[in-house]
C-alpha cells in the first residue's frame, strides 16, 4: 500500500500527507526532530519516549541555552542522568548517540544559532517540537513577550527554511483563553493585536498596574502571551502546524516509570504544602469545581501522535486539548482529599494536615493571618532568642506565593473539551493505542493520584528535605512508617 498520498509545495519545502494507516513509529523512522524546551519537565519525557518507542528515529536535535560555567554538552549529560532515562540506559544505551545538542536561545535574534548549525537544521529536520517558554507568572510583559511570543516567531522563521518539514508542533496551554465557559479545540481570537501590545509597552514598559488593566481577563502575562502566540501560530498558513493545549501537567502515570516528576510547580506545590501541614486554607468556589490535570506521559503521547498525523492540507492549525475534564472529570477537592489521605497514611507531614475550603478571599486572608502568619513570626522570634537562624516566615512566604499562583485557576468552573484528541486516539491501530496511550478516559483517578503522591515523595521530597536540613525519624506508632521531625 502506498504511504504517500499527495504532495504540495510550499515555501518551507515539501509537505507530505501521511496516510492514517501508517504507524506512529514508522512516521518517525529515518526522520530528524528538533526539540525546544528539551531540558524541561515535558521535554525530557518527550525525548525519552521518542528514543524508546520510535527506534528508527534518525537524530534528535535539542536546542540548549548555554549557562555561565556550563556548556551545552555538560547540560545534555546532566539531563540524561535524570531517573526518567534509567530504563533506556539499561535497555538501549546506544540510542543516546542520536541526541545532538544545538547551542541556541529562543530569546536571541535568529535563536542565537550558528550559521552552520542553522543550515544543518534546515537540511535535516522534518519535525519541530516547540515547548520552550517561561511559566513564571509575575514576569513583566516585555520579558514574557520576548520569550513566549517572539521566541515562537523566531522558531517559525527558522521552520520556513526547512526543506523537509512535515510537522511543527506548538505546545500552548489550556489556560491561554482565560475561559469562563467551555474551551473547544479551535483557534480563538487574539486578546490584542501584536502592534497594540508593543505600543502599550512603549508607554508602560514596567507598570504592573497598567499591565493588569491591559491584559484584562487574563490572570497573568503568561496566559496573555500564550493566547497571543497561539493565535499567531494557528493562523500562519505557511507552516504545517498543530497546537497542543495541555492543562495542569503532572507526574507520569504508567511509563517509563510510575509517578516520575522533577518540579514543584503549580498543582504539585499547592497540594504538598497542604499535606505537609504548611497550608490549611484554600479559596475554592465550591467542592464541585473541576480540576483538570493530565499525566505527562499521556500528554507526550498525544504530541507524538498529533505530529505524526498532521494533515498539511488544513488551512489553519488543528488544535488538540491535552486535558481530562472533557471526558473524565474530577475535582480539586478530590485531589486534596486523596493527597491528605496518603499523607496521613504514610506520615509525610510536619503538622497534621487538613484543609479549610471557602469561596471568601477575605476569610482566607483572615484565617491565614491568625492561623499561619502570627505563628510563623512567633516561631522565628523564639528561634532568635535561642540564637538560631529564623526560617518560618521565609518558608511561609514561599507557601503563600505558591498558593496565590493557583488561586485563579481553582475558581474556574469550565470544561476543556477533548473530543478531537480522543477521536485522534480512536483512529489509531490497536498496536499504536497500546504503545501511545493518550485517552484520559482511561485514567483511574483513585489509582493515579496515589501514584502521583508517591512520585512526589520519591522524586522531589528527598532533595527538599536536604535543602531544609530536615530529617525523617521513625514514628513509634507505626513500625515501618516515617514522619517528619
Amino acid at each position: 500500500m502506498l504511504l504517500l498520498i499527495t504532495q504540495t509545495f510550499a515555501p518551507c519545502g515539501i509537505r507530505t500527507l501521511i496516510e492514517s494507516s501508517q504507524s506512529v513509529s514508522d512516521f518517525y523512522a529515518g526522520k530528524s526532530v528538533l526539540v525546544t524546551g528539551g531540558t524541561g519537565f515535558i521535554g525530557k519525557v518527550y525525548i525519552e519516549k521518542l528514543l524508546r518507542s520510535c527506534k528508527d528515529i534518525n537524530k534528535v536535535f535539542i536546542l540548549i541555552r548555554q549557562k555561565k560555567g556550563e556548556n551545552i554538552e555538560s547540560r545534555l549529560n546532566h539531563m540524561i542522568k535524570n531517573p526518567i532515562f534509567d530504563k533506556l540506559k539499561k535497555t538501549k544505551p546506544q540510542v543516546f548517540n542520536k541526541l545532538v545538542p544545538i547551542s541556541g536561545d529562543i530569546c536571541e535574534p535568529k535563536l542565537g544559532i550558528k550559521l552552520e548549525d542553522e543550515q544543518t537544521l534546515k537540511d535535516e529536520v522534518s519535525v519541530v517540537y516547540h515547548s520552550a517558554a517561561t511559566v513564571k507568572y509575575r514576569e513583566p510583559l516585555h520579558v514574557v513577550m520576548n520569550i513566549n511570543f517572539e521566541g515562537t516567531r523566531r522558531m517559525l522563521d527558522l521552520c520556513k527554511g526547512m526543506r523537509n518539514l512535515q510537522s511543527f508542533l506548538y505546545v500552548s496551554t489550556a489556560f491561554a483563553q482565560a475561559m469562563d465557559h467551555d474551551l473547544y479545540e479551535k483557534v480563538y481570537p487574539a486578546p490584542a493585536r501584536v502592534e497594540e501590545v508593543y505600543d502599550f509597552l512603549k508607554k508602560f514598559p514596567n507598570d504592573s498596574e497598567e499591565t493588569a488593566k491591559f491584559i484584562g481577563r487574563h490572570p497573568t502575562t503568561y496566559t496573555f502571551t500564550k493566547c497571543l502566540t497561539e493565535n499567531y501560530v494557528g493562523e500562519n498558513p505557511e507552516i504545517p502546524t498543530t497546537i497542543i493545549r495541555p492543562s495542569g501537567v503532572v507526574s507520569t502515570y504508567k511509563e517509563p516509570v510510575k509517578g516520575w516528576l522533577d518540579n514543584w510547580l503549580g498543582t504539585t506545590g499547592v497540594l504538598f504544602d497542604v499535606v505537609r501541614g504548611s497550608n490549611h486554607y484554600i479559596m475554592l468556589k465550591n467542592k464541585n469545581i473541576i480540576g483538570d490535570l493530565i499525566p505527562v506521559d499521556y500528554l507526550v503521547n498525544l504530541c507524538l501522535v498529533a505530529a505524526a498525523k498532521q494533515n498539511s492540507e488544513n488551512s489553519s492549525a488543528p488544535v488538540y486539548n491535552g486535558t481530562s475534564s472533557g471526558s473524565n472529570p474530577t475535582t480539586w477537592y478530590k485531589f486534596y482529599q486523596v493527597f491528605i489521605e496518603e499523607s496521613l497514611k504514610f506520615g509525610f507531614y510536619e503538622k497534621r494536615p487538613y484543609a479549610v475550603f471557602t469561596k471568601s478571599k477575605k476569610l482566607v486572608d483572615l484565617l491565614t493571618f491568625f492561623g499561619m502568619k502570627i505563628p510563623a513570626h512567633v516561631a522565628d522570634l523564639l528561634l532568635r532568642l535561642q540564637g538560631k537562624e529564623p526560617r518560618n516566615v521565609k518558608k511561609l512566604q514561599r507557601v503563600l506565593m505558591t498558593r496565590w499562583s493557583m488561586e485563579w485557576f481553582q475558581q474556574k468552573q469550565c470544561v476543556f473539551k477533548n473530543d478531537k484528541a480522543r477521536a485522534l486516539y480512536a483512529s489509531l491501530s490497536d498496536a499504536d493505542k497500546a504503545k501511545f496511550p493518550c485517552d484520559p478516559s482511561d485514567i483511574d483517578w483513585n489509582e493515579y493520584l496515589r501514584i502521583y503522591f508517591k512520585g512526589v515523595t520519591e522524586y522531589l521530597l528527598p532533595s527538599l528535605l536536604a535543602k531544609e536540613k530536615t530529617t525523617f525519624v521513625p514514628k513509634p506508632d507505626w513500625s515501618k512508617q516515617m514522619i517528619l521531625k
